[in-house]
């Protein structure tokens, strides 16, 4: 069996943090993997190629450049080129125009991994841009299979009337523990930690989604209460300017620090972090929920954040964004007390889901019947 795994761009990020876990899984179950990626614009960050290859994955990056004729050839020639027996597609709704490339080059079982619950026609900040609903039509109808790693991201890619049609399971972002974990304890210093108030962390793209302004007001009310608390933002996004502009007018800029995104997610979770905030406005299931509770590290999230990315119950919450900065304020306060052991931490991964190891033997079994015609 030769899996071909597609994510377009290949740099840091969830979906491919993800390809790069799953992969070598599923090698060491025996299974043919390679990788590719379609680029607009050449390739600067090749950390994740890099580890691809170093884990014996075949990896292929293609600048797609040209008209939009020569870019179709491209692609075409890709499929034909890395010939296989499954194509996993995890761009999502930008996977659209691959899928419809690659039924047309003959491959007969088409993945697609919908990952945003923001897909929908009635997405916020997609209403207006016709050409992802194009991507969407096409991509909810030329899968086979689809995955989702929550029921709303299936929902609002494929809608009412495909999910009748087409087999589709829930497989959530899951983590390698061991690594996540052998890093956090490496890493981990009680010592940098202390202060007399807590240190928020939000890590991924700061957008608007992300809802990162509400890290400010919550600051603000534990910075009135006179705690000592701090924020924390990993990642790069157009948020970000805004964030430094409110932060400096509210007097509580040198409280915030940025820090840019990198692969050394689980050591800023383990060194510098009390609590990680999600207060989103929408989310799949974000992969570095999962890893902080890896680390050991509590979590406070938005119900957007689906209960599916719970591992460790006693280091997951969720509050209601409609509770305000007040409430938020005393469940992360509670929450940066809570100590969970590691055993019980390694016990509650060992059959999770969102153990990578659990998931290859749970795709490795859905791909044999899908060759199979299930």
């Amino acid at each position: 069996m030769k899996v071909l795994f597609e994510v377009s761009p290949l740099n840091i990020g969830g979906p491919q943090a993800w390809v790069c876990d799953i992969a070598p899984a599923l090698k060491q179950r025996g299974i043919s993997v390679s990788v590719v990626s379609f680029d607009l614009v050449p390739p600067k960050d090749k950390v994740l190629q890099g580890r691809l290859e170093a884990d014996g994955i075949p990896t292929k990056r293609i600048v797609l450049e040209g008209s939009r004729l020569r870019k179709v050839r491209m692609i075409r020639a890709a499929f034909q080129a890395m010939r296989c027996d499954i194509g996993h597609f995890n761009s999502d709704g930008f996977s659209g125009p691959l899928l419809y490339a690659a039924k047309r080059c003959g491959l007969g079982v088409r993945i697609l991994h919908s990952r945003t619950p923001n897909w929908g026609f009635g997405g916020a900040g997609l209403k207006n841009r016709s050409f992802h609903h194009f991507f969407h039509w096409l991509g909810s109808r030329y899968c086979t299979h689809a995955f989702g790693v929550t029921r709303e991201a299936l929902e609002a890619m494929l809608g009412a009337r495909r999910m009748e049609k087409t087999p589709y399971w829930i497989i959530p972002s899951a983590i390698c523990f061991a690594d996540v974990r052998q890093i956090g304890d490496r890493t981990k210093s009680e010592a940098c930690r202390k202060t007399s108030g807590p240190v928020m962390g939000l890590i991924g793209r700061i957008t608007a989604s992300k809802n990162p302004l509400f890290l400010l007001d919550i600051l603000g009310v534990l910075r009135n209460r006179h705690t000592d608390a701090r924020v924390l933002f990993m990642g790069y996004g157009p948020e970000e300017e805004k964030i430094r502009q409110v932060a400096a007018k509210r007097g509580i800029g040198k409280h915030i620090t940025f820090l840019p995104p990198g692969e050394n997610v689980a050591e800023i979770l383990s060194e510098q972090l009390d609590v990680l905030v999600l207060p989103s406005d929408f989310e799949g299931t974000p992969r570095v929920v999962t890893e902080a509770q890896a680390c050991g590290v509590p979590v406070v999230c938005s119900t957007a954040v689906s209960a599916d990315v719970c591992a460790v119950p006693e280091l997951f919450h969720r509050l209601p964004l409609a509770d305000g900065a007040e409430a938020w304020a005393d469940g992360i306060l509670r929450a940066s007390q809570i100590r969970v052991p590691r055993q019980r931490i390694e016990r509650c991964f060992a059959r999770s889901p969102l153990e990578i190891g659990n998931q290859a033997d749970l795709l490795v079994n859905l791909y044999e019947n899908f060759l199979n015609g299930g």
